[in-house]
């Protein structure tokens, strides 16, 4: 990985050998697009965050606008040419955007919240029992709950954000995660049947389900972008179309 100075940072996560050689040919005439072997941990793509992608931005040493991360199967969820498109767009960075969303499968009026109890029935329990435990205001945890034209959502750790603010979220992630995997109670609301089914369930986590680990993460980036004040750029899931205006 020897990117050049200004290159975004994005890194395409994959987790086997298939999904590795399928990252490679699918992203080969992507040169901001670096391939990368995430082996499964029980906090899938989180792990990479916490425990990855610091060392990876030292590594590189470079001055960017954008860093993080999207997924193998990118093109399942949302649109390659416009992540493309957003990553060299300057006027996201002369207009003082902070974060670029690249999958917010929502309605105008969906909130955090909402999408949450719908998908991952005990999700929001958990978020709102791990934030407030690790210091987070009961006003910033209630606003999960305002409409997504507010409080600004965007799932699947599919996102880039400032270097800066990056090394930020990637400190408070650990701490958030730390406090969740030692935690009795935080454990076993963490192990609760996230109604979300396979093919990896039973190899990762020995169920039939996926329990809600992967799920925190994606919601624990959407709390910390819009509770730190940062401005959020979001791709319109219908037709690729960004800033989406609500």
């Amino acid at each position: 990985m020897r990117p050049t100075d200004g290159t975004p940072l994005v890194f395409v996560l994959s987790h086997d050998q298939d999904s590795l050689d399928f990252a490679k040919q699918s992203y080969s005439n992507y040169p901001r697009a670096h391939v990368y072997v995430l082996h499964s941990t029980y906090m899938l793509e989180t792990y990479f965050y916490t425990n990855v992608l610091e060392s990876l931005m030292d590594v590189a040493n470079h001055t960017t606008n954008w860093v993080a991360s999207i997924s193998y199967k990118a093109d399942e969820k949302t649109f390659r040419s416009s992540i493309d498109k957003m990553l060299i767009d300057q006027t996201l960075v002369h207009d003082g955007y902070d974060v670029l969303g690249f999958w917010a499968p929502i309605s105008l009026g969906d909130s955090v919240k909402e999408h949450s109890q719908w998908f991952h029935p005990g999700l929001m329990e958990l978020m709102n029992y791990a934030l407030l435990s690790v210091g987070e205001t009961q006003e910033n945890v209630t606003r999960m709950g305002d409409p997504s034209s507010i409080f600004k959502a965007f799932y699947g750790t599919y996102f880039v954000c400032r270097p800066v603010l990056m090394r930020q979220y990637i400190s408070w992630l650990t701490r958030v995660v730390i406090f969740i995997n030692t935690d009795a109670k935080a454990q076993k609301m963490l192990w609760a049947n996230s109604h979300y089914f396979g093919p990896s369930s039973e190899k990762i986590y020995g169920l039939q389900y996926y329990p809600l680990h992967p799920f925190v993460g994606e919601r624990l980036s959407i709390f910390f972008s819009n509770t730190r004040g940062a401005k959020i750029a979001l791709m319109n899931p219908d037709d690729g179309s960004y800033p989406w205006k609500f």
